[in-house]
């Protein structure tokens, strides 16, 4: 039961801003990241991971980043990635350690060995000389 003299705490609306500072990007995170509210997309930092030249790491600044959940881990997870695709550094110190463990966590677990379906792709140069040897 709560108590009646608590205030509710309603959510703060989540922000995303990004900057580029010298040779890294840098993404402000403010606000209430909560998978129940309605979360900024990451599409513009994946633009800017995109640019031409493109920044040599991603940093994040949570000063004023209020509670978070799995909302805000999902959210990173992307960051993550489209860093990875472009081979940029992803430096999570200014992450909450909590976050950081759950990415760290996320990225650790390997596939099970066969687990994967793999599919052959044999070029097409390779399907005519098959064909050929198969008419002899």
């Amino acid at each position: 039961m709560s108590n009646v003299d608590e205030p509710i705490k309603l959510p703060r609306a989540a922000t995303l801003d990004v900057r580029q500072v010298d040779a890294a990007l840098r993404v402000t995170l403010t606000g209430d990241w909560l998978v129940s509210a309605e979360l900024p997309s990451t599409q513009q930092v994946g633009r800017a991971l995109t640019r031409t030249p493109g920044p040599s790491s991603v940093g994040f600044d949570t000063t004023a980043l209020g509670r978070w959940d799995s909302g805000l881990v999902t959210r990173l997870i992307d960051v993550y990635r489209d860093a990875e695709a472009q081979a940029i550094v992803f430096d999570d110190r200014g992450l909450p350690d909590g976050a950081r463990r759950l990415i760290a966590l996320a990225f650790a677990v390997k596939a099970r060995e066969g687990a994967e379906r793999k599919q052959r792709k044999t070029s097409f140069v390779q399907q005519v000389g098959e064909g050929a040897q198969e008419l002899r």
